[in-house]
């Protein structure tokens, strides 16, 4: 069934035995000090379609995984300065070698500038303030034109604690994926094959 939100009483009319929740998450949007109306996106909404103002463009990476690295090539193909932003050592620090030494060879060669180290703290529209994570000294980006969040991902865990609450539901529930915590593809995929194999 499909464009039908799954809510508690959607999941009781069908009278299951056992609930699979795969609801997945959501990006993270870390409270940050923000002046005036800037414009901050995250990747999902560039991805699916969000208007990046040209000019320079700063993606936070909190995470130093693919998407960091993907959104920063992304927006300087489409003819952005795009400085990228790292919590890290490295952009892609957490991603295999290989992929992450593709993945930055990419970035250099479209002219991304990469700022390793740095915490994203604020943006008052023309400015990107970062924080140094060893030093703690301020790092400021000027002239910024927009803010793109990689800050990792949020459980959508709603209809998971609300099958969970005592007495909503009677039947065998489990939880896999990124509802129970964020992380790949792989630890997905393996707790689907878990709990089909178990039903």
């Amino acid at each position: 069934v499909t464009g039908t939100a799954a809510d508690l009483d959607r999941v009781r009319s069908e009278h299951p035995d056992v609930v699979i929740v795969a609801t997945g998450a959501g990006p993270r949007r870390p409270p940050l000090e923000l002046t005036g109306s800037p414009v901050v996106l995250d990747a999902w909404q560039v991805l699916q379609g969000a208007v990046v103002p040209d000019g320079r463009v700063v993606v936070a990476d909190w995470r130093c995984d693919w998407i960091g690295l993907g959104m920063a090539e992304l927006l300087a193909e489409r003819g952005r300065k795009v400085t990228l932003g790292v919590d890290g050592y490295m952009p892609g620090q957490r991603i295999q070698q290989y992929v992450r030494d593709a993945m930055t060879a990419a970035v250099a060669l479209v002219g991304v500038t990469v700022l390793p180290l740095v915490r994203l703290f604020g943006y008052d529209g023309s400015a990107v303030f970062f924080q140094h994570v060893l030093t703690a000294e301020a790092v400021i980006v000027e002239d910024v034109s927009a803010l793109i969040l990689a800050q990792g991902h949020d459980p959508v865990d709603g209809l998971l604690t609300a099958l969970e609450a005592p007495g909503a539901f009677e039947g065998e529930i489990h939880g896999i994926g990124d509802c129970l915590a964020p992380r790949t593809v792989e630890e997905a995929v393996l707790e689907g094959l878990r709990v089909g194999s178990a039903v």
